[in-house]
């Protein structure tokens, strides 16, 4: 009993803390016309692509039906292309997997995202 009382005050020192729980991650590509478009990279598996499943649709015929993925996994952030022919960019050169970082470049073909932190508001404040 002991012991779960501890992992339960350690859970409540770390949620109080520094440490954003609930940070996450979003690409935002700028357009033509200066006005920002933001798409969230959530949990598990973001799809970019020309195809209707993909979660970040780009409807151009030079990005693949399913171009590249962002794997999250423990706030962390995973490139993994998936277009041999085309390729996808991170900061302007050729990636097959990549750890990203705030304010990594993503091109997938014309069309350039950039990674910002995304912060969703506490409930408990």
């Amino acid at each position: 009993m002991k012991g779960i009382k501890r992992l339960v005050v350690s859970m409540t020192m770390v949620r109080r803390g520094r440490i954003p729980e609930q940070m996450g991650y979003q690409l935002v590509m700028k357009t033509r016309d200066g006005i920002d478009r933001r798409f969230e990279v959530r949990e598990g598996r973001t799809t970019i692509g020309r195809g209707d499943r993909c979660d970040v649709r780009i409807a151009l015929p030079k990005v693949s039906s399913a171009h590249c993925e962002i794997m999250m996994e423990n706030q962390r952030a995973t490139l993994v292309n998936l277009d041999e022919i085309m390729g996808t960019l991170l900061n302007g050169k050729p990636v097959e997997q990549a750890v990203l970082a705030l304010d990594d470049e993503l091109t997938v073909g014309p069309v350039t995202f950039v990674l910002h932190e995304s912060t969703s508001p506490s409930e408990s404040g």
